[in-house]
């Protein structure tokens, strides 16, 4: 029995599917039934009922994985404390960040820190969330040092580093642009006043050359994000997701069909979030999107 096979233990018992779980892991599909296979030999039971394409855990597995949690928490634990011996007894400082400062801000930061002598004497162990109430839990469960938070918490002391300017930004025959400055009930109408969104065409030729694919789609009407309903319920389930669980959850919105959907509000669709599993797959799709007619192809990764 090794640490690796209870890790994959672990993540398929979370997932209970062998692909997604294999994609997740990052090795092949081959590998993670091997070690399963051997991890159940070894126990002499079965750890998973099959059902269809799911694997369900049984009775066994779940109170297997009671200890499998357990034994791998014990040995973060460990290494935490090795890590630090390893670093000349100096405890590394834990930081948490939701992902958007990751761009600009936290190598900023810390890239000027990195110059100091202390930032060439203190190691950092840095963490991201999707959602800025995980990065607060962080703290609350003392599982970071230091967060940078859009808000507060009354049990902890925090220093503003950036303040930013907002702005409203009208057309010029509106009545608003006549104003050198706004208080946000000057905006509490609801009024949308401008709409960046696809054409009709474009939203088409989209849906055409999607159809043929079994990507996980979203898209966006009237500020207002939408997801397929089918993996909604799958993320639901398993808390198993391409982003933070909690994150789509509690920003998207299900439909039943996403295509028919994007469709019927094709005057209004501002986007289409096309989410790659196995990231390889991506330039053959980005050269087959930026032949598509009256659109802006972007991408969240290089």
């Amino acid at each position: 029995m090794t640490i690796t096979q209870l890790t994959y233990f672990k993540e398929l018992a979370k997932i209970q599917h062998i692909t997604k779980t294999a994609q997740f892991l990052h090795i092949s599909q081959p590998s993670l039934s091997s070690a399963l296979k051997s991890l159940e030999e070894e126990l002499g039971v079965k750890l998973f009922d099959r059902n269809g394409k799911l694997l369900v855990l049984n009775d066994n597995g779940q109170l297997f994985l009671q200890y499998v949690e357990k034994a791998l928490s014990s040995l973060e634990t460990g290494k935490t404390i090795l890590t630090s011996s390893a670093f000349n007894g100096i405890r590394p400082v834990r930081i948490s960040f939701t992902s958007t400062m990751g761009y600009t801000l936290i190598p900023q930061l810390f890239g000027n820190f990195y110059k100091t002598e202390n930032g060439r004497r203190i190691p950092l162990i840095f963490k991201y969330h999707d959602v800025n109430k995980d990065v607060m839990n962080d703290l609350i469960t003392r599982n970071a040092d230091i967060i940078f938070s859009f808000s507060v918490h009354d049990s902890f002391s925090f220093f503003p580093i950036v303040r930013d300017e907002l702005v409203v930004m009208v057309p010029e025959d509106h009545p608003l642009s006549r104003e050198s400055a706004l208080s946000i009930t000057d905006i509490r109408k609801n009024e949308t006043f401008y709409e960046n969104c696809l054409s009709p065409v474009a939203v088409e030729a989209s849906v055409d050359l999607l159809r043929r694919y079994d990507y996980v789609l979203e898209t966006f009407v009237k500020g207002v994000a939408y997801i397929e309903g089918w993996y909604y319920e799958e993320v639901e389930r398993t808390g198993y997701c391409f982003r933070d669980a909690n994150y789509i959850l509690n920003t998207r919105n299900p439909v039943d069909d996403i295509y028919r959907f994007m469709l019927e509000n094709r005057e209004h669709l501002e986007n289409i979030n096309v989410n790659f599993e196995d990231i390889s797959e991506k330039p053959t799709m980005y050269e087959k999107l930026i032949k598509l007619p009256e659109t802006t192809i972007t991408s969240s990764f290089d």
